[in-house]
């Protein structure tokens, strides 16, 4: 950070010097020049935005304070509200059985992941040290096995 800081140091001392010679209109541009790097030097120096009397830990409530518009909390907590458990009965729970029966034990590991518990995508990818894609593909991959186990079983069309 140190030979940053000298490398601007260094660059407003020749914006400085050619201010000496320069015309007019240059002198306005260079004058620009060195007040956006003498802004640049004071930043790096003071670690913060120079012009700041406090640093961004030692600012009151009222300026750490960021306003959101209540709607956004009733959205979130509208879609994170549990829907009421629903049993199930034996029959229904043997089609699932056997719906998912197609599944390597991969893809029902993220499907319930994806499905059961909504997961995102990249938390599956994380969890799992896998890529986003490769979750995606997965999943995906499990719901047609399903829908086609679903579609050509007896034992599902049965009930």
């Amino acid at each position: 950070m140190n030979d940053l800081l000298q490398q601007y140091k260094f660059t407003l001392k020749r914006i400085k010097e050619a201010q000496v010679t320069a015309s007019d209109e240059d002198r306005k541009l260079l004058g620009g020049m060195a007040s956006d790097v003498q802004y640049a030097i004071d930043w790096i120096s003071l670690g913060g935005r120079p012009g700041n009397r406090r640093g961004v830990e030692r600012r009151s409530v009222y300026q750490n304070t960021r306003y959101i518009d209540p709607s956004v909390f009733e959205k979130v907590f509208a879609a994170t509200e549990p829907e009421p458990e629903r049993e199930l009965d034996t029959w229904s729970q043997l089609m699932i059985e056997d719906a998912m029966s197609t599944l390597t034990e991969r893809e029902r590991e993220l499907f319930v992941m994806r499905k059961v518990n909504m997961m995102s995508y990249g938390e599956i990818a994380k969890l799992c040290r896998i890529h986003r894609q490769s979750a995606k593909d997965a999943v995906e991959r499990a719901e047609k096995k399903i829908r086609k186990q679903v579609q050509e079983s007896l034992f599902c069309n049965a009930g």
